[in-house]
């Protein structure tokens, strides 16, 4: 399933019903979800399991360049790049977007057709370059424990849930915003943010 909200920890709470749901049908061997862009955790119901969202596995860094968002420049423009963010938001001029940390982890399932059993792997892609390995060492067992937390988090009772969600969905939307303002700010100086912040203001009022 494309599903969820992008950047958070947490599925809905209608998806955590809709994969349960799904999961009693004796059609649906497991559920695969993907787009928050960040690994979340396992739904186990009826002796089944819906993994909410695997993470990236491989998507690569690229350029963002006005008025488009994803932009192929000429190698002689590359190394001029003076300004890199780890968000995807319009930019002022030539910028390269790359991922981070938490977006970078992923999970390899492995199927067995024969026992119908999973297997979870966790991998790392580079920082630099579409390439993926084993994740090992301390992030390994912190994602290990990471992913066993979400899971539990998500038996709390549905009105419980619904608030935890709609907090952490907010805390999400908050950070990003304060950091793409802060990015745009370093790329375009003080005296020209200033006057998209008084423009913006004028239109909304």
């Amino acid at each position: 399933f494309h599903w969820g909200m992008e950047h958070v920890w947490l599925p809905p709470a209608n998806d955590i019903d809709l994969a349960k749901k799904l999961l009693e049908d004796d059609r649906i061997v497991t559920i695969i979800g993907m787009h928050p862009h960040r690994i979340q955790g396992v739904i186990s119901h009826a002796r089944k399991e819906a993994y909410m969202c695997l993470g990236n596995f491989i998507f690569p860094n690229f350029y963002i360049n006005p008025p488009v968002q994803i932009y192929n420049p000429a190698e002689s423009k590359k190394s001029g790049v003076k300004f890199v963010t780890r968000q995807y938001h319009a930019v002022h001029e030539l910028t390269y977007k790359k991922w981070r940390w938490v977006n970078r982890v992923s999970i390899v399932l492995d199927f067995c057709t024969v026992t119908s059993k999973l297997q979870k792997f966790f991998v790392m892609q580079d920082d630099n370059q579409p390439r993926v390995t084993n994740l090992s060492g301390a992030g390994l067992i912190f994602y290990k424990f990471w992913f066993w937390f979400l899971s539990q988090v998500y038996r709390l009772p549905s009105p419980l849930y619904k608030i935890l969600w709609q907090i952490h969905a907010f805390e999400v939307k908050a950070t990003w915003s304060i950091q793409i303002l802060w990015f745009q700010l370093k790329q375009i100086g003080i005296r020209e943010f200033s006057k998209k912040i008084l423009s913006y203001g004028r239109k909304k009022f």
